[in-house]
């Protein structure tokens, strides 16, 4: 698997050095240069040569180990980090699929449930078709109303002719509409839907993930392993082939500083080499 991973780890590294390959040196000036040594220094320069950095310090030395006709670039005093490192990531949900996204925002079931609306309307998904919403913030906001008392209530209210799926923020909350939650089925089974009953036998062990409202019904609010009993699809690439976008998700992460990451969920399915 250790190869596998360095798929990413090298795409996201060549991508940012990208931006610095060029026939000739280039010495970064006016610069705040953290090096991460043991005394925690400060630089003000660095000197690259072939996608290497040669010299990181003083202004004048660094000038000094460059050739003749090397770029100079003024920082005009902006920081500047080594690569950094993300050790528990998902790669494949750094960028951007078409979805519905709620941008991780702080709502009431009630503008849930407008938010949700409106990007059916605004995408004009048609009937019957999943509508996955991601970027779910599913710990604030959330405040409940007489027309909206559930998160099932208020995916109700968006849309019954569309299953509905919400993703929480962090991949372990989830949320459902009455549509969706109709569908749950054991594997390979035929659908039974998710109900009280089907909660307290067929899906018994799941029932500790499954949240239910004030009827004893399921409410739409499901974690982990129980979301599974839905099968939708998900937001970004195929799972059986994350490397279909490695360029953008190099982009993305090495936009961001980011120049090596140990992918948190991959697995040996996931990589076609």
């Amino acid at each position: 698997m250790a190869g596998k991973q360095l798929k990413w780890v090298l795409c996201g590294a060549a991508l940012a050095g990208a931006n610095a390959a060029s026939a000739k040196d280039t010495v970064l000036v006016n610069a705040r240069v953290y090096t991460a040594d043991s005394r925690q220094s400060i630089a003000s320069a660095i000197t690259i040569r072939d996608d290497r950095i040669v010299y990181v310090g003083s202004e004048a030395r660094a000038r000094a180990a460059a050739g003749a006709d090397a770029e100079i670039r003024d920082l005009g005093g902006k920081l500047v980090l080594p690569g950094l490192v993300d050790s528990h990531i998902h790669p494949e949900r750094v960028i951007d699929y078409p979805a519905c996204d709620l941008d991780s925002k702080a709502l009431s079931l009630a503008e849930l449930s407008s938010a949700v609306r409106e990007c059916i309307v605004r995408r004009a998904i048609p009937k019957g078709e999943w509508v996955l919403v991601g970027q779910w913030n599913f710990s604030e906001g959330m405040a409940p109303d007489a027309d909206h008392p559930t998160i099932r209530a208020a995916l109700d209210r968006a849309s019954r002719d569309h299953p509905i799926k919400l993703f929480g923020l962090d991949g372990h909350h989830f949320g459902f509409n009455s549509v969706a939650l109709a569908r749950a089925a054991k594997k390979g089974a035929a659908p039974i839907g998710l109900t009280a009953a089907t909660a307290a036998n067929e899906f018994a062990r799941f029932k500790p993930y499954i949240g239910v409202g004030a009827d004893g019904e399921p409410d739409g609010y499901i974690t982990e392993s129980a979301a599974k009993l839905i099968a939708a699809p998900t937001i970004g690439p195929d799972p059986e082939n994350l490397g279909d976008a490695p360029e953008r998700i190099g982009e993305m992460l090495a936009a961001r500083g980011i120049t090596a990451i140990q992918d948190a969920g991959g697995g040996a399915t996931n990589y076609r080499i």
